[in-house]
């Protein structure tokens, strides 16, 4: 039976992988260890569909982590471009935005990865904040052509890709010696404590790199060049022309035409959806009229074999990064106290009609997530339990929070430390 993950993810739209369960867990087989489940969030009126998704906070917490993350990145940029020209580059500018970064980058790990017990705040976290490097590290390219336009043009693909692997490298280096820590500090295994989605991240680098992928593979220009080493526009057109070709043949070819409808359970119609099938354009070069002279050679087919797997990871992955709902408080500044009411400004929420409510106010029970924040979803209970001793104690330790938030973070970790005992 499909979990409420996997059937939310098969009502997707989708451009390469079928909204299927069965197809999703081919493409993902681990899916629901692997992924955190969206919940409801339900808005201020009750008679309102709730929003499906991941309730975030912004907080000045998030945002100085973006923006330094955005200056180490920038920096990364420039150290890539001396190497390339064999020049020098302001190595103390560049050591002090990484241990800026990495500073916040650990308070984040940190707070998700304690706090976790069963949530996968680590996978959200990666999440979000992955689709933040991605808009980045996307204009890495042109960023490279106005730092030096002969470099830039010759190598800015191949240097955004030199960037990205010196990018997930420190992060992972960085993750394993926060979890190391952890581990000591809670006595408790690494394995059970590392964020799992970020060994699938460092693995498909589409993920840490596009923000958008669409159905011509546009947006991959700099990932042929630059990452396969191939001529993207070549490789593109061969796929076109392959399309062209299965479609004319499907229509005269009935062999062909009932292996598409029973063997891969395709529309034998849409010719781009059948060659999103794995394995199905090896089956078409076997073909005898196969156009090897205009569509793709044996490499080739290996290649779009390997990144259909690419693809469709990618786009799951996506599909819950989209589903990540910014808040704020209506009547403080960012990060600034729970005066008021939750609102996202985010406009593609509000799918009722044009011309809608500038804002979306969520219910007042809503507990956003905060990455900043050593709970990050506030554990404050306002009715009695069974067991009051731990009532009491998530009271209490959001009380402290107001104070003084080392005590917090000792508290909290304690009562971690007694959960996983227990």
């Amino acid at each position: 039976m499909a979990s409420s993950l996997i059937v939310h993810l098969s009502r997707g739209l989708f451009t390469f992988l079928r909204p299927q369960p069965e197809e999703i867990r081919r493409a993902l087989p681990n899916a629901e260890a692997l992924l955190p489940e969206p919940q409801k969030i339900f808005l201020e009126d009750d008679d309102a569909t709730p929003v499906i998704g991941f309730p975030l906070l912004r907080t000045r917490g998030l945002a100085a982590l973006e923006e330094a993350l955005a200056q180490y990145l920038e920096s990364e940029e420039a150290a890539q471009l001396a190497y390339q020209n064999r020049d020098t580059f302001d190595s103390r500018l560049f050591a002090s935005r990484w241990e800026r970064y990495k500073g916040l980058l650990t308070q984040a790990i940190e707070n998700t990865v304690v706090s976790n017990y069963g949530h996968n705040y680590p996978g959200i976290f990666w999440l979000q904040h992955s689709l933040v490097v991605a808009q980045i590290l996307r204009e890495v390219p042109r960023n490279m052509v106005r730092r030096d336009l002969t470099v830039g043009r010759e190598h800015g693909d191949r240097l955004k890709y030199r960037v990205f692997l010196k990018y997930i490298d420190r992060v992972v280096t960085l993750t394993y010696d926060i979890i190391g820590r952890l581990a000591s500090e809670l006595d408790d295994v690494e394995e059970s404590l590392f964020p799992r989605i970020l060994d699938l991240m460092r693995d498909n680098v589409l993920i840490f790199t596009e923000s958008h992928i669409s159905r011509d593979l546009s947006e991959l220009g700099s990932y042929f060049n630059g990452h396969l080493g191939i001529e993207g526009r070549e490789f593109r057109h061969r796929l076109e022309e392959l399309a062209k070709w299965q479609d004319a043949q499907l229509t005269r070819d009935r062999m062909l035409r009932a292996a598409a409808t029973e063997l891969m359970g395709g529309n034998p119609d849409d010719a781009r959806t059948l060659l999103n099938q794995t394995g199905w354009s090896t089956v078409l070069a076997s073909h005898p009229s196969y156009p090897s002279d205009r569509a793709f050679s044996g490499d080739q087919i290996q290649v779009w074999e390997s990144l259909l797997v690419k693809l469709k990871e990618y786009e799951i992955l996506h599909a819950l990064r989209k589903m990540i709902v910014p808040l704020e408080w209506e009547n403080s500044e960012l990060g600034g106290s729970d005066d008021g009411a939750l609102i996202s400004r985010d406009r593609s929420l509000n799918t009722t009609w044009v011309g809608g409510p500038q804002v979306l106010r969520v219910s007042s029970a809503t507990r956003p997530i905060d990455f900043f924040a050593a709970w990050v979803v506030d554990p404050l209970v306002e009715r009695f339990g069974l067991v009051y001793d731990i009532t009491d104690f998530s009271a209490t330790i959001s009380m402290l929070g107001r104070s003084e938030a080392q005590a917090l973070d000792q508290a909290f970790r304690m009562m971690f430390r007694f959960q996983r005992r227990v």
